[in-house]
This record gives structure tokens, sequence and C-alpha cells, in this order.
């Protein structure tokens, strides 16, 4: 009949509608990773091996995580403008994922949280993962949530880094 046809027609159209919109969002994620990690590259002035690997490292990352690789991509171009090298930033996205998941933020909040306390503290950018985990561990023994825990450190930090109080305390 031709209502059975025309609804065949219908939902024909729906599925390609519906693979043509997931390829056209990989396509554009796909480009966006690449993009994020030109301007990473050329932040850390990063070889094409390391670029390799920490791409590897994001895509990993990015199945193992709720972030995307282009929220990935963009957390590690802001810890390279922290003063990171790739392969640093590849040992510390894993720990900036952990923040915002225990946090309950996103990759950029977490980010820019922890690169504050880096600058606060005057601590070196391999210490990221370690500075990553003491801060989430202070998230999970309080109450605070990350915007809270950022204001203290804005306040306080400075004035325990310079009494030469450590981040542990």
């Amino acid at each position: 009949s031709f209502i059975g046809v025309q609804g065949r027609l219908m939902a024909n159209y729906l599925v390609l509608n519906q693979v043509y919109s997931a390829i056209t969002s990989t396509t554009t994620a796909v480009l966006q990773l690449d993009q994020e990690l030109l301007q990473l590259q050329a932040i850390t002035g990063a070889t094409s091996t390391n670029m390799v690997q920490l791409r590897d490292d994001i895509l990993d990352l990015g199945t193992k995580t709720r972030f995307s690789v282009v929220d990935l991509a963009k957390a590690a171009t802001v810890l390279g403008q922290a003063g990171l090298s790739a392969a640093q930033t590849g040992k510390a996205l894993e720990g900036v994922a952990l923040l915002a998941t225990a946090a309950g933020t996103d990759m950029a909040n977490a980010t820019d949280i922890l690169t504050s306390t880096l600058t606060i503290f005057n601590l070196q950018a391999e210490n990221t993962a370690h500075v990553a985990n003491i801060l989430t561990g202070a998230l999970n023994a309080s109450k605070l949530d990350i915007q809270k825990l950022g204001l203290g450190l804005q306040y306080a930090g400075n004035i325990a880094a310079q009494s030469a109080v450590p981040l542990e305390e």
C-alpha cells in the first residue's frame, strides 16, 4: 500500500539522517582534536613523536573517563600554557580527569584550579599529578565543592605559601 511505502521511506530517511549526523559529529571532533594538538605543539615546542604519544594518551583516556577527547585536548593545551611539556601533560591529564570527576565539574574548571594551585605554591609542572591527588583528597574529605576549594586556595593559598606551609597541610 501507498502508506506502507511512505512509512518505510520515512524510516529509511530517519536512519540515514542519524548516520549522517554521526559522521558529521565524528568529523568535527577529529578536526577539533587535531586543531588543539597543533596548538599544544606550538605552545610546548614538542616533537611530532611526543605529540603522537600525547595523542595516544588522550585517546586512551577518552575511553576510560566521561570526558571527550576534545575536552581532554583542551585541558592539555591549558596545561601546556602552564609550563608542562607534552610528556608531562600526558602524565598529568589522568590526575586532572580524576579531579574533575571527583569534583563533578568539567575539565576546564579542574585544569584552572590545578594550574592556579601550582602557581600559588610555586610548584613545578612535574608535580601536577600529585597536586591533583591532593585536591581530590581534600574534596573527598570535606563538604567543599571545587569552586569553594578554589576560592579558599585563592584567599589562603598565597599566605600559606609565603609562610612556607606546604600544600599538603
